[in-house]
């Protein structure tokens, strides 16, 4: 999982280089805002569907996490 965060990590400072090498001094801040707006706008939109869904269809939501509880190795190996 820690490779995973160094990788994230990575492409995080390429991606904000190049919104930094690609837009003008005088709105940088703006697309900033706007990336962090949009990014918040998604995350709330996506806990939104997740919460319907789930509340939706509890059972089967609580029986797959119970069964990829069982399935899962890592889990089934922890003391």
């Amino acid at each position: 999982m820690t490779f995973l965060g160094i990788l994230a990590q990575l492409r995080n400072v390429i991606k904000e280089s190049l919104i930094q090498k690609s837009t003008y001094k005088n709105v940088m801040a703006r697309v900033f805002s706007f990336r962090n707006i949009l990014l918040k706008l998604i995350y709330f939109t996506s806990l939104f569907i997740a919460s319907i869904i789930a509340d939706k269809y509890v059972t089967i939501v609580y029986l797959l996490t119970t069964l990829f509880a069982i399935i899962s190795p890592s889990i089934r190996k922890y003391r």
